[in-house]
């Protein structure tokens, strides 16, 4: 006895260690994208900023105005002790080792030992599972709760232990907040269960009302976060037009697919990645997603024969019937849900499917002595068609896999970011032009993310561009006109498979002071701590057109709350407005008392534009709240509400 049990303990760690490799393994490998950028950061200001959330990322819902945070909050666990954006995937992959495990130890017990070695070997090994078990995002996180809720609904439910009741409902709770689409299924599987602990011939119900009623209480403890922010966000003052729902009509074809998706891993975009590789990737001349399919005919044909014989041993059989239900329920209310179904709507399956193949073949080859080899032989077919298919997909990543621009390996923006950082102490990333899929916005968000521990600041444009005093690499995107119009050509990084290149850099030298063409004729501060040093300009204004001019100017304060906007007019002795162009100055938390800051603005001049006679008028002001910041002397007393300063070449005065 003695010696079964630590065999069993050595297949169950080589279970767990096998789920580990594939799902912790070269974490930065898979592309980092937005929807994953967006979590992490709200995450990262939570964890390392103290910035709180009630309410996380928008839904696909335009009735709710934001996702549950619970994921968020859990998720901040591993920013607690490194910046690292690598950290929350192996998190999750880490989470998503407690699910194989949860899903091997509650097959053993209601299906033997064979049955759990089996589904926990496929399992394992899912190119689906691995792929949800390696990216930040709020539904991968369900992954070990969807397990656990399964085995307390059948500790409580089924064998009668009270202490698992609330935890089941506790797990309802955190699998629905973590993806609202599971509410449906897991609600309609949950009552199906409830129901059955109350028909149990050994139930005592005021015991179970009470645990259930305690569970529920847990459940909705953990979602007061979310009420709030929804109360916050303004769910009561929606209207009817936001919770009217276009019904989308899925075709049995395309439900079809995504469930042999979820259960099978066929039509998984490795395949085409992989067969399409255009850098050597290898791939077998077999139809692979093919063969793959005997599994989703398998775990269909599980399901019934569990439901079969689940109805004819009545109570003894609710676990088969449990995860029949688990894998039909889903799919059902997905084929008549008037909401698009995404694959990951459909992840719950996972904890029906894996554990029904693996009673299926067990039973199998239980019920002939010659049944073993074929069960066997079919079983490794599957496992290596599995661990060709991800391997497929790994090295895909490591050849062609950054194809799209900025939806490239988390690694690649890493591998950047080192080169830099070992170059300077500063570095600043300018975010100005769409790239990709990804605005100015968008960009900044990713940059946020992958550089937080590494000294960088984003700067998303249009707005001043700092420079640090002891020099910086500054970095800005392939197309953007900061690289080269005021630093040169720069430098090319993060390559694409295609050969292209994401960013230009340049590395600016301590004390870079690019000499004004214009200085400010008298006092050259305002009250808010900007100090004006000039401007330059190649050419004087023309009538009707662009002119172009770089304003110089440093901040004598750091970290400021206040948002200040300049406006910039060429006005004359009069003060008549021939052209005004307002631009941010710099963002508050990007002002450091001794940085340069360079602020670019094209003014639009008027067709009637005097010959002369002209200058330029600068004034600066809070916003949103506007209020003029003041020109100060040297002593700090008030002494204008704006700026002069001379154009080359036009003899102006400010007017009275």
């Amino acid at each position: 006895m003695l010696t079964a049990i630590k065999r069993w303990d050595a297949v169950l760690i080589g279970i767990l260690l096998l789920a580990a490799v594939v799902r912790v393994s070269e974490p930065g490998l898979h592309q980092f994208r937005y929807d994953e950028s967006h979590f992490l950061d709200k995450t990262v200001r939570l964890a390392r900023h103290g910035e709180w959330m009630w309410l996380s990322n928008i839904t696909s819902w335009d009735a709710l105005p934001g996702h549950p945070p619970i994921t968020n909050y859990m998720l901040a666990i591993p920013y607690l002790f490194t910046p690292d954006p690598r950290a929350p995937r192996v998190f999750v992959g880490l989470m998503g080792v407690i699910a194989v495990w949860l899903m091997v130890i509650t097959t053993d017990r209601y299906f033997g030992r064979r049955a759990a070695v089996l589904a926990g070997l496929l399992f394992a090994l899912s190119p689906t599972a691995v792929d949800w078990s390696r990216v930040a995002l709020h539904p991968n996180m369900a992954q070990p709760f969807l397990a656990l809720w399964i085995l307390t609904g059948l500790l409580g439910y089924y064998e009668g232990k009270r202490w698992a009741l609330p935890v089941f409902w506790l797990s309802y709770s955190v699998c629905v907040q973590a993806e609202i689409a599971f509410v449906m299924p897991l609600t309609l599987i949950s009552l199906v269960v409830l129901g059955a602990g109350w028909y149990r011939p050994e139930t005592n119900r005021r015991t179970l009302i009470r645990y259930t009623l305690l569970g529920w209480a847990l459940g909705i403890l953990t979602a007061v976060p979310w009420m709030i922010g929804l109360i916050k966000g303004g769910i009561l003052d929606q209207g009817d037009s936001d919770l009217a729902v276009e019904h989308v009509t899925h075709s049995f074809r395309y439900v079809q697919i995504v469930f042999s998706y979820v259960t099978s891993s066929t039509d998984f975009y490795s395949i085409q990645r992989a067969e399409s590789a255009g850098s050597g990737n290898w791939w077998p001349s077999f139809d692979m997603d093919t063969v793959l399919w005997v599994k989703t005919w398998l775990t269909l044909a599980g399901a019934g024969w569990l439901l079969v014989e689940g109805w004819r041993k009545r109570w003894a059989g609710m676990p088969g019937i449990l995860l029949a239900l688990i894998t039909l329920i889903p799919l059902s209310v997905f084929l008549v849900t008037p909401f698009f179904v995404y694959e990951f709507y459909m992840l719950p399956i996972l904890f029906g499917a894996y554990p029904i193949q693996g009673i299926l073949l067990a039973r199998l080859a239980q019920a002939r002595s010659w049944a073993r080899w074929p069960v066997t032989a079919a079983l490794c077919v599957f496992l290596v068609m599995q661990s060709w298919l991800l391997l497929g997909l790994w090295r895909w990543l490591h050849l062609d896999g950054a194809q799209e621009f900025l939806r490239t390996p988390m690694s690649l923006y890493l591998d950047v970011l080192d080169e830099w950082a070992d170059q300077s102490e500063h570095i600043t990333i300018i975010t100005e032009t769409d790239e990709g899929k990804y605005s100015p916005l968008h960009q900044d968000r990713l940059w946020r993310v992958v550089s937080e521990g590494y000294p960088a600041r984003i700067v998303t444009m249009p707005q001043g561009i700092p420079i640090h005093p002891d020099g910086e690499i500054l970095v800005g995107t392939s197309a953007g006109t900061t690289i080269p119009d005021l630093f040169g050509p720069g430098e090319p990084a993060g390559e694409l498979a295609d050969g292209h290149t994401m960013f230009n850099w340049v590395q600016i030298p301590p004390g870079y002071q690019p000499t004004p063409d214009v200085t400010p004729d008298g006092p050259a501060r305002f009250a808010n701590g900007a100090h004006i040093i000039g401007y330059q300009a190649d050419a004087l204004p023309q009538p009707g057109e662009p002119w172009p001019l770089l304003l110089l100017w440093q901040p004598e304060r750091s970290d400021i709350d206040q948002q200040y906007q300049f406006s910039i007019r060429l006005v004359d002795t009069q003060g008549t407005t021939y052209s005004q162009m307002d631009i941010t100055s710099l963002q508050g938390w990007l002002w450091h008392a001794g940085d340069l800051v360079l602020n670019p603005v094209t003014l639009p001049a008027s067709d009637d534009l005097p010959a002369d006679g002209l200058q330029v008028q600068l004034v600066m002001y809070s916003w949103p709240e506007i209020k003029n910041a003041g020109v100060i002397d040297d002593s700090g007393i008030p002494v204008a509400s704006w700026m002069y300063l001379p154009i080359p070449s036009q003899a102006a005065s400010p007017p009275e």
